[in-house]
């Protein structure tokens, strides 16, 4: 085999810029049809009085559930700015960690909130709060990569 292509076999191919943005714009698209949905059906909810719903002992499955929507539409926003700004950063290996997190804690964020309010227990939420902080911290820490990598690629000290 040649040399040459032993060596480009061995590199890591990452998607390109504009796989990704294509990527980020279908997810965010789709976070805010999906969850602009749940929200009329929680409205819907509220409007007809679902006692499982506006009941005094499931407020907190209503604030869940509501922060769940709120959730994934803000998702779906942080994703479309994703794309928007993806071609701006040089280094494909932390632009492939953020797009990666960022797309585990679309399904970790909204899913860990509503399983939560699904199973109350005493008034309390469910395991599934356990989901919404792993997201969390995969959101944040995609965040914090694409800050710390626009801030290299836009040749700014300090």
């Amino acid at each position: 085999m040649n040399p040459s292509k032993q060596q480009t076999s061995k590199r890591r191919r990452f998607p390109s810029v504009h796989q990704t943005r294509l990527l980020h714009l279908r997810w965010g698209w789709w976070l805010l049809a999906i969850f602009g949905f749940m929200g009329l059906v929680l409205d819907s909810f509220h409007g007809f009085k679902q006692s499982f719903y506006v009941a005094e002992d499931v407020q907190l499955r209503r604030l869940l559930w509501m922060t769940s929507h709120a959730g994934g539409v803000v998702l779906g926003i942080v994703n479309i700015a994703f794309a928007a700004s993806v071609h701006r950063f040089q280094s494909g290996l932390v632009c492939l960690r953020s797009s990666m997190g960022l797309i585990a804690a679309n399904v970790a964020i909204p899913s860990g909130l509503f399983v939560a309010g699904l199973f109350l227990h005493d008034d309390r939420p469910g395991t599934g709060l356990l989901l919404f902080f792993i997201g969390a911290v995969l959101l944040l820490g995609s965040l914090l990569l694409m800050a710390q990598a626009g801030r290299r690629s836009s040749g700014t000290a300090g």
